[in-house]
């Protein structure tokens, strides 16, 4: 499990904003703790001073037992002091103390034990959920928010088998999980759902990457005709390498070769390398033959979960 280079760099560079951030803040605080108590700020570089004598020390070794209990005894005489003399001018006891977002790893995104700090995997599902809702436009599409109620009565049983389907697939999802094909008229809920799947597998550390047909095949079309090979396998590389992959709105392209040519790439290379796949259409499955032709609809329906979509137009009922 592993989010996209990218997604680390910006985590990386927000850590590296973060130290900057509490240098700044930790200098104004003490600026403004020593100008009001000048008597402060001596006792804190004698605290400094004593302190890098106790790790001399102990960095020393040998018998230096009680050289350390003596050190460490003024220097926690020295705290106490610092302490009572701030709260005596108003100011908390930790005024002077280094100011970080994350006190566990200090902004460095290493935890005590060397390993990854719980705030970098924050950070970075926090970027992935915001690129996921700019790519899909939307927010709050959740499994909570998909409203059965909006579904018709004879359609409501299989909408429901659907839906749990669908939750449990993203919360026991994992590398080695079925593709998924969701097909049936516009407005049923296969965007909200498939968007949902995504939103609970970012949240368990997979690298999901969700695009509509239509603008990955207008990217991969540019960078062919426009741009060069190396723009083409860039941007090839965001769909075939992502961990979990949502094509959405298949079929809203203009219908070429081409377009079919770059789909059967993604849909045979992620089959091949075994990566799971979720893709949306409003075709028919007449209509992928006739589009498509036999080799994708037969990797579609022969290797694909397929969830029928029924019902009205949920948007139309909404409305």
């Amino acid at each position: 499990m592993s989010y996209p280079a990218d997604i680390a760099a910006a985590a990386r560079a927000i850590l590296a904003e973060n130290r900057r951030t509490g240098i700044a803040e930790t200098e104004r605080n003490r600026t403004r703790v020593f100008a009001a108590v000048p008597q402060a700020e001596a006792l804190a570089h004698e605290l400094s001073r004593t302190s890098a004598q106790l790790a001399r020390a102990i960095l020393t070794g040998g018998d230096v037992a009680e050289k350390v209990r003596e050190i460490r005894s003024c220097n926690e005489k020295g705290q106490e002091r610092l302490r009572s003399l701030l709260r005596e001018n108003g100011f908390s006891e930790t005024a002077l103390d280094d100011v970080h977002c994350c006190r566990s790893c200090r902004d460095t995104g290493v935890a005590p034990d060397g390993s990854l700090c719980t705030c970098v995997v924050d950070i970075e599902k926090k970027l992935m959920r915001t690129r996921l809702s700019r790519s899909a436009n939307c927010t709050g599409k959740d499994f909570a928010s998909f409203d059965l109620s909006l579904c018709g009565e004879k359609d409501r049983p299989l909408m429901k088998r659907i839906l749990k389907f669908c939750t449990e697939y993203a919360q026991n999802f994992s590398l080695s999980a079925e593709s998924i094909l969701m097909i049936g008229a516009p407005g049923l809920g296969k965007t909200h759902l498939s968007i949902a799947i995504g939103f609970a597998v970012i949240e368990r550390g997979f690298n999901v990457f969700y695009t509509p047909y239509h603008r990955l095949f207008g990217r991969l079309e540019d960078a062919r005709f426009g741009r060069g090979e190396e723009e083409y396998a860039r941007v090839m590389r965001e769909a075939l390498e992502s961990e979990l992959l949502i094509l959405d709105d298949l079929g809203s392209e203009m219908a070429s070769s081409f377009a079919a040519s770059v789909l059967y790439e993604i849909i045979n290379t992620r089959m091949v390398e075994g990566r799971p796949t979720i893709i949306s259409t409003n075709l028919t499955e007449k209509e992928i033959i006739e589009r498509y032709r036999e080799r994708i609809h037969s990797r579609l329906f022969g290797s694909y979960r397929k969830l029928p979509f029924v019902g009205e137009d949920i948007r139309l009922k909404k409305h």
